[in-house]
């Protein structure tokens, strides 16, 4: 073909050349140190290879019309103030799936390297702009330009994320929580995106007090969403979008690199983690909303309750992609692979599911080829090898990380200036197909759950206070001249509004203030929780009045799980609280003055109870004749003399068992009386009922056996614990 009057300049070619060989660089690095490219359930090479060409056959022209309503730039704004899938993860895939699926067909023969060259320099320089935009911060294009970190967000933001950080100590109910909780999300959010890590993300490193670093986690799509599959199941779902600023201590994160993954030294150890927030957000957000934030109970409380909906959420997930066929599992890696880019597109309103969730036609034509030797191969020559013909330069070169003679992606000959043999698009995208269902439900947002017209039609009409003028273009270069203006502490109470500490401190923070306001919120040495069901007191609660037991009795007597109170058993042990020996665990002294401190700041609602006062006062009467009761079983008066009970004499025996049925109904109402204020003590009423039944029976131990949950065994551990919780001394 002939040279055309606007054929790119010698100067485009050279800036789109450098692009092309970043991104080379960049995804060679994660290619062979970040990811293994397999999966037992889902054929992941081969819906890796449809999901380039999908990319490679439709960005074009999805992105050119989306800047008829937003710049990228103005898009990359709008993601830095949302923690949403357009994160560092998915803004670095977004021109590396392109890449990815241009070499596929260059690999094949298919393409030139000279061809789509309109399509190749737009999607090129859209990523630059997206990227440069989104990590303006620290004036990088990708974290592998910044030693593999990510710091994205402004002095602002980070002020908030660390002063209203809840903080923990190892072993106590939040630590727990936050631990359980970011296995379960992890564990969800990589089967809900088909074995991948797109719905999970990381940037930081951001410097904290003496020896802390911050690393801000996150999950996106984790409800009903664009992704199909999750229709139905992911109902109860609570929030889509979750952000969780971790602080931890002693630790140096070295990498937080292009894919979002990191590396710390030392490696990355949930024990050290001191404090942590939680928000969410979404395009419809004026910033991060908080989350259960008013303490660490209502935190821990909610990361174990969202955390129980995420494992129901996942099992029904697995029973739904079990049943799925190998097309169906390659169309859904596919989409959504291809689909990292679908959030610019709900930033904008224009977000249609046709475009991400079906295959186009010349995507789907190869599928029959990609069996799991094939696929596997041949990305294993495209991103590891680098063994393709088309990938091969000069022998003498040497590549960035390999000293290898080719590169991953091949770049536009320069030839094309002199006799224009080019092509300039890949043509419009086609029509496309899926075999799986398509998306049929609403979309949870922090709006509530919307219809697609709703929600595109929100998105059209808003735009988060701090993105529009003058706030938009107020960074923090800006702030070195301007510190101390009136602009500056406006913008900064804008970030600050919600916040638990410093709402409307403005922009004259410092570094001493946050340590102080860390200090004055940090949980004191040993302390418990507010909230009385916390674990880690009940467990010791537990041990108190059982004097020694393993986790299956306590957790039997407190109706938790045994694996719970194990865990805390571990947390107790390792702080000093409790020891271990035999199989059983035991207080120590420490632990027993931890109780002691805990009992009247836990307790001090039930001390003051009117009713449960009136309820003991009837306790103890019923209790008196039991104990006295109990002493007629075990013991006759004989001449005048007590002589242990050889239960020979059938009739005394039946007499003192009637007394115990007359007791046992006189004894009921007052433990339901109990059991309305404080729901976990009903479980005595249920022991009590079937050892008054098994004695009945004439199973004789239940009556005062020490071996068995007899009727005695259970009542003095009933006594035992009303005497703790309600502050009281057993009589003499």
């Amino acid at each position: 073909m002939t040279t055309r009057p606007d054929t790119p300049g010698y100067a485009d070619l050279l800036r789109l050349n450098a692009w092309i060989r970043k991104n080379a660089d960049t995804w060679y690095l994660h290619c062979t140190t970040r990811t293994v490219q397999e999966s037992k359930l889902f054929p992941v090479p081969a819906y890796m290879v449809v999901s380039y060409l999908q990319a490679f056959y439709r960005y074009p022209d999805l992105l050119r019309k989306l800047e008829t309503r937003m710049r990228a730039e103005d898009i990359g704004d709008r993601l830095r103030e949302s923690g949403t899938k357009g994160n560092i993860i998915s803004l670095s895939c977004l021109p590396e799936f392109y890449l990815a699926g241009r070499q596929v067909l260059i690999g094949w023969g298919m393409l030139r390297a000279s061809d789509a060259l309109d399509d190749l320099l737009y999607v090129s320089d859209f990523a630059e702009r997206l990227n440069l935009s989104y990590h303006r911060n620290h004036a990088h294009v990708l974290p592998s330009d910044c030693n593999l970190r990510a710091q994205i967000l402004p002095e602002r933001t980070l002020q908030v994320y660390e002063a209203d950080a809840i903080g923990m100590r190892r072993g106590d109910r939040l630590h727990g929580a936050l631990k359980r909780f970011l296995a379960t999300a992890n564990q969800y959010s990589l089967l809900a995106h088909c074995e991948s890590r797109l719905g999970i993300w990381n940037h930081g490193p951001y410097r904290c007090r003496a020896h802390e670093e911050m690393l801000v986690r996150g999950f996106s799509d984790l409800g009903e969403c664009d992704l199909p599959w999750l229709d139905d199941i992911a109902a109860d779902v609570t929030h889509n979008n979750l952000t969780l600023p971790v602080i931890v201590r002693d630790t140096h994160f070295s990498i937080v690199d292009d894919w979002a993954s990191f590396e710390a030294a030392p490696a990355y150890d949930h024990d050290n983690v001191v404090a942590v927030g939680l928000y969410t957000s979404d395009f419809l957000a004026d910033g991060d909303v908080p989350v259960a934030m008013d303490n660490a109970a209502t935190l821990a409380d909610f990361l174990d309750h969202e955390g129980q909906i995420l494992t129901r959420t996942t099992r029904a997930l697995w029973q739904r992609m079990a049943g799925w066929s190998r097309d169906q599992m390659i169309d859904a890696g596919a989409m959504m692979y291809a689909a990292v880019a679908k959030d610019l597109f709900h930033v904008a309103g224009l977000f249609d599911p046709a475009d991400w969730f079906t295959i186009d036609a010349r995507a789907q034509r190869v599928k029959p080829l990609l069996n799991d030797e094939y696929s596997r191969d041949f990305l294993a020559e495209l991103l590891g090898h680098i063994s393709l013909p088309a990938q091969q330069g000069s022998p003498y070169g040497m590549s960035k990380w390999a000293d290898a003679p080719g590169d991953m992606w091949t770049p536009v000959p320069y030839s094309v200036l002199v006799d224009g043999t080019y092509t300039r698009h890949s043509g419009p995208p086609r029509a496309g197909w899926t075999s799986l269902a398509p998306k049929r439900g609403p979309y949870l947002t922090t709006r509530g759950k919307l219809a697609l017209e709703d929600y595109n039609a929100a998105t059209r009409e808003f735009t988060p206070t701090l993105c529009t003028t003058p706030w938009r273009h107020l960074d923090d270069a800006w702030l070195r001249t301007h510190g101390g203006s009136p602009l500056a502490d406006e913008l900064y109470r804008l970030a600050q509004r919600g916040s638990r500490h410093i709402e409307g401190r403005g922009a004259q923070l410092t570094r001493a203030d946050l340590d102080a306001i860390r200090a004055a919120n940090e949980p004191a040495a040993g302390a418990a929780s507010t909230n009385r069901d916390d674990p880690l007191f009940l467990a010791l609660h537990g041990l108190a009045i059982k004097k020694a037991g393993n986790a299956a009795e306590i957790a039997a007597l407190l109706t938790l799980s045994a694996t719970v109170i194990d865990a805390y058993f571990t947390c107790a042990i390792a702080e000093g609280l409790a020891a271990s020996g035999g199989g059983q665990c035991m207080l120590t002294p420490d632990g027993r003055a931890w109780l002691d401190a805990a009992y009247p700041r836990l307790c001090a609602d039930l001390r003051a109870n009117a009713d449960l006062a009136g309820g003991y006062a009837r306790f103890e009467i019923v209790n008196r004749q039991l104990l006295a009761l109990m002493t007629r079983w075990q013991m006759l008066e004989i001449g005048g003399s007590l002589v242990p009970n050889d239960h020979r004499d059938a009739s005394h025996d039946a007499h003192v068992i009637d007394e115990l049925g007359a007791l046992h109904d006189r004894a009921m109402p007052i433990l339901a009386a109990f059991a309305a204020v404080v729901p976990r003590l009903d479980v005595y009423r249920t022991l009590l009922e079937s050892a008054c039944d098994r004695v009945l029976d004439g199973e004789l131990d239940y009556m005062s056996g020490a071996r068995v949950p007899s009727y005695h065994t259970v009542w003095f551990e009933l006594h035992e614990d009303l005497l703790r919780l309600l502050g009281r001394v057993r009589e003499p």
